[in-house]
């Protein structure tokens, strides 16, 4: 595996360095200048970005992610100066809806009309403004997207993450 230059979006994501063999696609997202791959990889989720250099594609920027079992879990995050594209599986049944985006591009998608749910914007948003918030069937916040209180180190991939809203 390497990098270089490939025929289509999908040759290059492939052979991007965080792919492996036997690598499942499970998402993707176009954008007029390239796109955007999630794979479930036996390392873990893997999102990898390819861009268009006229008729050829290469893949330079991967995203990584640990597996895990979380009530939403994330299984792609993804970005650059041109995009950002973020994607999870709801595991927990009350979760009907969620949105995330700051005002102005915030996005609602709905659990079970895609598997994973993507959220893609056409500009870089920092993780401070993804201002996730997964709603009941009724309405209700019940998950938040950020990261662990009262730790004193933070990994920035894998701490943020969706955390129950407990009603004191």
């Amino acid at each position: 595996m390497g990098l270089g230059y490939r025929f289509t979006g999908l040759q290059a994501a492939k052979n991007n360095f965080e792919i492996s063999k036997g690598a499942q696609l499970i998402g993707q997202v176009n954008y007029n200048w390239g796109n955007v791959y999630l794979f479930k990889t036996n390392k873990g989720p893997r999102t990898i970005i390819s861009k268009r250099f006229g008729l050829l594609w290469s893949a330079s920027v991967g995203f990584s992610m640990n597996d895990s079992n979380d009530a939403i879990s994330v299984v792609g995050w993804g970005n650059d100066t041109k995009c950002t594209v973020y994607a999870v599986e709801a595991l927990d049944n009350n979760v009907k809806y969620i949105e995330m985006g700051s005002e102005g591009s915030r996005i609602r998608k709905y659990v079970g009309k895609e598997n994973p749910i993507i959220f893609s914007w056409n500009k870089s948003i920092p993780w401070n403004d993804f201002n996730g918030i997964a709603y009941s069937t009724n309405g209700e916040a019940i998950y938040e997207l950020r990261y662990p209180q009262n730790k004193s180190y933070i990994n920035p991939t894998d701490d943020l993450k969706w955390f129950f809203i407990s009603k004191n």
